[in-house]
């Protein structure tokens, strides 16, 4: 899903996109979601685990083997990227890897509650956007608005999922019991934000906020029929659902 979305923001922005750049960040955000699963699963009973984190942890030797080949073969791509966005890429892995650390080591030692379902947003939006970042500069206003409505997504998507998968929200972080109560108000404000970037914004941009609008409608449209799927199936079908720059991409210019 973000190779995709940095593929598709590259590519509106009219930026010379690497081939490597997308199969890295492939390759990096596949190893950070089994990692943050493996790690999920540690010192915790099965009957505490969601699926995903028993089905993880069930087959962690070869996901242990799976991760060692990605990061060898993420090596020389990370290498052969171009020396701004490295530096920027290298920035956000550092705060990412202590985001990491907070998260499965200081949460589970001091019981902290943290904000889970946001965070996502702020790295997946940096994470999609620094390549065009590195070529114009932080200075561009419509550029950042669409990092925002992207990262908006996603946090969005983040709720929708814990809101899925949770009946209990006694021990989530107050951000995220009030973005669960107010799910739907969140993904209708969105909508309708992106649709009114779309007619502020310049024609460039355009397609941004468009694949971000059809994102959201169709998560709102999942969350209406959460009732007669199986979480697995709606967190699936999430994913699919971030892929909306595919049916966006074809009508660029």
């Amino acid at each position: 899903m973000a190779s995709v979305w940095t593929w598709f923001v590259a590519r509106t922005a009219h930026v010379t996109l690497p081939p490597i750049v997308p199969v890295a960040m492939f390759l990096a955000v596949w190893i950070l979601y089994a990692t943050d699963r493996l790690l999920d699963g540690v010192g915790g009973t099965a009957e505490d685990m969601e699926a995903r984190h028993r089905f993880h942890r069930r087959h962690r030797r070869g996901f242990e083997i799976a991760l060692t080949t990605a990061s060898l073969a993420l090596i020389p791509l990370v290498l052969a990227m171009p020396a701004t966005s490295l530096r920027l890429y290298i920035g956000l892995a550092v705060l990412l890897a202590g985001w990491f650390l907070v998260v499965h080591r200081l949460t589970r030692n001091w019981r902290l509650k943290l904000p889970k379902e946001l965070m996502p947003g702020l790295f997946c939006a940096a994470a999609a956007f620094i390549p065009v970042w590195a070529n114009r500069g932080f200075d561009h206003l419509e550029l950042a608005c669409a990092a925002i409505a992207f990262g908006v997504l996603i946090i969005f998507n983040c709720l929708c999922i814990y809101a899925w998968e949770h009946q209990q929200m006694a021990d989530a972080h107050w951000t995220t019991r009030l973005g669960v109560r107010y799910l739907t108000q969140l993904g209708v404000a969105t909508v309708l934000l992106s649709l009114l970037a779309i007619a502020l914004a310049g024609e460039q941009m355009a397609p941004i906020f468009i694949a971000t609008a059809l994102a959201a409608t169709l998560l709102l449209a999942l969350n209406q029929i959460r009732g007669a799927l199986e979480p697995t199936d709606l967190r699936a079908a999430s994913d699919l659902v971030l892929l909306t720059p595919l049916l966006v991409a074809p009508f660029l210019r």
